[in-house]
């Protein structure tokens, strides 16, 4: 009988570490997706002004090219 409720408290033991692990789990996501939320527009953002400041390097270039293009073909 001893050994049966051996079993039987370890068993309630191991469901008490999962549900408390599983709430930590949930706390964790739960901030995370916070963590996401705040960021998530500074990154969009973020993004955005690198493919603009691409952008403009790319057009700066091409004038470049151009410029350098008028100069030989002027001589």
């Amino acid at each position: 009988m001893a050994k049966i409720d051996n079993v039987v408290e370890s068993i309630e033991e191991t469901k008490d570490q999962i549900e408390e692990t599983g709430k930590d789990v949930s706390n964790n996501v739960e901030q995370l997706n916070t963590i996401l939320d705040v960021y998530q527009p500074i990154v969009e953002k973020l993004t955005s002004w690198i493919g603009y400041g691409l952008v403009f390097i790319g057009l700066l270039l091409l004038v470049n090219v151009i410029l350098i293009m008028y100069l030989v073909i002027r001589k």
